[in-house]
């Protein structure tokens, strides 16, 4: 009895042992198949036009990580895009996170830098590899979260066009741009809970009404943008844009800050600007002579002569129900320093359609 039950243990240790391999064996055959499974989405990805070559694609058995590293894929236009590492943490087809460390776009014949990207992190996407070569898609697209560090931008090239499309900075002419952080929640092509960016600075040489300058802009925040689908239908919740600053050719000026309230299921919205600072006399001195008399009688009107326009104001509305019909109310204040101040208090009465919210009817710009 004592030689049987000293055997035992032993017999357990080797049964633990045994279950242990067969359990790292099968972990290691879904790590193969996983990684399998990534080469060929990326290829799948990139396999419209082009050339791309992959490094090693692994998997980590142990903490359920796929990495694929130095994908190195040119376009027949002479592009270049690099990604030191892509890695996808968790369950392939429902991944915790994908990183991609060290993203960058070059121009292959003249080794330009067009876009730098250090660090990206899609929090819980959708896919592992997002399959924007099925146009349209036919599965839904969407990130819980996005984290993109140190970015730089060339505005002029294809890249940045289709980064700032639709945009006042679409049209920027040659110019540089970078971010210091990009974070964003709850993105789909439908909608975008929440986007931030922290720390931008640009130069840019013909951008629109501006002409050749820079900017910078220490940060701006949007929430509850919907409606991203449907043209014309695009609501915007909040969009608060802090520490502004542009000096260019035709401009000269800053704010402290731009906060707009687009959100009128609660009854009221509007929109707060502090500490817009225009330098006229500036401004006035780079348009042709003959149109500088008229503009400094203008701005010695507004500034009390010193060519310097410092502006406040809050312009705010909501609104009530009396008596069966809807009311605007306005308590708005526009404060031009050493010119005037003004206080509107308006009461408005409106006859919204049949079955139209004031919330809809402020969200509609025919009705408007």
């Amino acid at each position: 009895m004592q030689s049987l039950s000293t055997r035992m243990p032993i017999h357990a240790r080797r049964l633990g042992q045994v279950t242990a391999i067969i359990a790292l064996l099968g972990a290691s055959g879904l790590a193969v198949a996983d990684a399998e499974r990534l080469e060929a989405d990326l290829r799948a990805l990139f396999a419209g036009g082009g050339t791309l070559s992959l490094g090693e694609v692994s998997g980590a058995m142990l903490r359920s990580r796929l990495t694929a590293e130095d994908i190195v894929y040119e376009t027949d236009e002479g592009e270049r895009l690099l990604i030191d590492r892509y890695i996808v943490s968790g369950d392939y087809d429902a991944p915790d996170e994908v990183t991609l460390e060290g993203l960058r776009v070059e121009d292959s014949l003249t080794e330009l830098s067009l876009v730098n990207i250090e660090r990206i992190v899609l929090g819980e996407p959708s896919h592992a590899v997002f399959p924007f070569h099925i146009d349209p898609p036919t599965e839904k697209l969407s990130l819980g979260s996005l984290v993109m560090n140190t970015i730089e931008l060339e505005l002029a090239s294809e890249w940045g066009e289709k980064i700032f499309a639709e945009t006042p900075l679409e049209e920027a002419g040659q110019g540089r741009m970078t971010i210091d952080q990009v974070r964003g929640e709850a993105i789909s092509p439908e909608a975008v809970g929440m986007f931030e960016m922290e720390g931008v600075a640009a130069t840019f040489d013909d951008f629109e009404e501006l002409g050749s300058g820079s900017l910078t802009l220490e940060s701006l925040r949007l929430e509850g943008l919907t409606g991203l689908d449907t043209y014309g239908e695009e609501t915007l919740a909040s969009l608060v844009m802090r520490d502004f600053a542009v000096e260019a050719s035709e401009m000269v000026g800053s704010f402290a800050l731009f906060d707009l309230d687009g959100d009128f299921e609660d009854g009221k919205g509007g929109a707060r600007l502090e500490g817009l600072h225009l330098d006229l006399a500036r401004m006035i001195e780079r348009v042709p002579p003959e149109d500088r008399a008229a503009l400094r009688m203008a701005s010695n009107v507004l500034t009390d002569g010193s060519g310097q326009l410092n502006l406040d104001a809050t312009l705010l509305g909501n609104w009530q129900e009396k008596s069966g019909h809807t009311v605007l109310v306005s308590d708005s204040q526009i404060h031009l320093h050493d010119a005037l101040h003004l206080l509107l208090d308006i009461n408005l009465p409106v006859q919204l359609p049949p079955g139209m919210t004031p919330a809809e009817a402020m969200a509609d710009p025919e009705w408007l």
